[in-house]
């Protein structure tokens, strides 16, 4: 049985059916599981970061807020099945972050959509699901 579950979750339709996967799975042991809610925002161009710099600005502060906006919904869902959860946003390579996430909280199992947001993106540096398959310690479901 699976006590802690990572859903990295980006509002895409393959992340949506991650979400609903995990909520499948859960009823029979949701007192005993918690799912970390995880969204990866890309880290900004450093301009970015130079262009905020002389005004009070807060640059983290308003990607963490968009980050929790996205995980609003998914959030919900969990509530109203009663699943215990956590929020976690984090910057960075989303690949990169999950991995480590995964290890320094020692997860037991992933769940992540086979395809985010970033198609483009996907297409020239290999998918987020792709990576984390390779890197991370535990497994992994990947949801189509």
């Amino acid at each position: 049985m699976y006590k802690k579950i990572l859903l990295p979750y980006d509002g895409s339709p393959h992340s949506e059916r991650a979400l609903q996967e995990v909520v499948k799975m859960v009823p029979e042991w949701k007192q005993d599981v918690r799912i970390t809610l995880m969204h990866v925002v890309p880290s900004p161009p450093v301009s970015v970061y130079q262009l905020y710099l002389k005004t009070d600005i807060n640059v983290d502060g308003i990607i963490e807020r968009q980050g929790e906006e996205v995980l609003e919904k998914a959030a919900a869902l969990l509530q109203e099945k009663g699943i215990l959860y956590d929020l976690d946003v984090k910057v960075g390579d989303p690949a990169h972050e999950i991995c480590l996430q995964s290890k320094m909280d020692n997860y037991d199992l992933i769940v992540m959509g086979s395809r985010g947001m970033g198609y483009i993106k996907e297409l020239m540096l290999g998918s987020v699901s792709h990576k984390v398959l390779q890197h991370t310690h535990c497994p992994v479901l990947i949801v189509k």
